[in-house]
């Protein structure tokens, strides 16, 4: 079962996630991110589904976490539950997310997903990301 843990940054916030494959870190993150500024968040909305290739681990998870902020400012929308899934052997994933509307920050708004100590990558026998956002 994937897990995230908030960590503190100088004037950022970022997320630390442990999980058993890469798509479940990816998603872990994902959901982590909207956390971070709304709390739970209901899952009610249409789905937004998107793919994405990419040749680096860490890329795959900078592109994820951008592609659903960028949705997520575009519709006004908070993202509650997101799947994961790899599309073919190589770093490529289809990601879907359920938003919905109407959700209050609790904390502060992510601006961006940054490349300051952006990892993802295979430890201990799980995968480990980390990501800092801009806030």
């Amino acid at each position: 079962m994937a897990r995230y843990d908030e960590i503190d940054h100088t004037a950022d916030t970022g997320l630390t996630v442990r999980a058993a494959t890469l798509p479940e870190a990816l998603a872990a993150a994902a959901e982590g991110m909207f956390r971070l500024m709304y709390g739970e968040v209901s899952a009610t909305g249409r789905r937004i589904v998107f793919t994405l290739p990419d040749e680096v681990p860490a890329d795959l998870l900078y592109d994820v976490l951008a592609e659903l902020l960028w949705r997520a400012e575009a519709d006004d929308l908070a993202v509650g539950h997101v799947e994961v899934h790899p599309v073919d052997d190589g770093y490529r994933v289809e990601a879907a997310a359920t938003p919905t509307t109407a959700v209050e920050l609790v904390g502060p708004p992510i601006k961006a997903v940054t490349w300051h100590d952006l990892v993802c990558e295979p430890r201990d026998g799980d995968w480990f990301a980390q990501v800092i956002f801009d806030v």
